[in-house]
């Protein structure tokens, strides 16, 4: 009986305490001009290849912008510090994504090491995806499409050059 009642209360501050997070939490919008000026700048896929961004993040409480980007160059270092009303941009090189980057091709290469894969990030929402492109669409191939490793959404295909 005590062990009864010690669970329930137990689960009444679990459920309390996830209301509590959930309710404080504040759904923080960056506002729509700075976001009209910022997808113009760096997210179209037209300003992401010439810029290079790969992400891009909002820092509310310093009223700041994160550009990544693959490499660092004249071209979008131009915009580092650049004022977007009250925002700041910045731009930096994605490190974190190389390091992904080269995690999941280590990954793939031991889990197929005969294919050949695109990798792709949405410089929008940050969705990463893999296009694994096989010969041969084996067992241990189909299972490994449509699955997430580390993030990374896995999509296989067989190789139209297949023989």
């Amino acid at each position: 009986m005590v062990r009864k009642a010690l669970l329930v209360i137990l689960c009444l501050l679990l459920i309390s305490t996830i209301f509590l997070v959930n309710y404080g939490e504040e759904k923080r919008k960056i506002p729509p001009e700075i976001e009209t000026k910022v997808e113009e700048l760096f997210l179209k896929p037209e300003a992401a290849n010439i810029v290079g961004t790969t992400r891009w993040k909002a820092d509310f409480g310093n009223k700041t912008i994160t550009i990544f980007v693959w490499n660092v160059t004249a071209t979008n270092k131009k915009y580092d510090g650049m004022k977007i009303d009250t925002w700041t941009v910045r731009v930096t090189e994605d490190v974190e994504l190389k390091e992904e980057m080269r995690a999941i091709n280590t990954k793939l290469e031991s889990e197929i090491p005969n294919a050949s894969w695109i990798i792709s990030i949405n410089p929008r929402t940050g969705e990463k995806s893999v296009k694994v492109l096989v010969d041969e669409l084996t067992p241990k191939a189909k299972k490994l499409n449509n699955t997430t490793i580390d993030g990374w959404k896995i999509y296989v295909y067989r190789s139209i050059s297949s023989k």
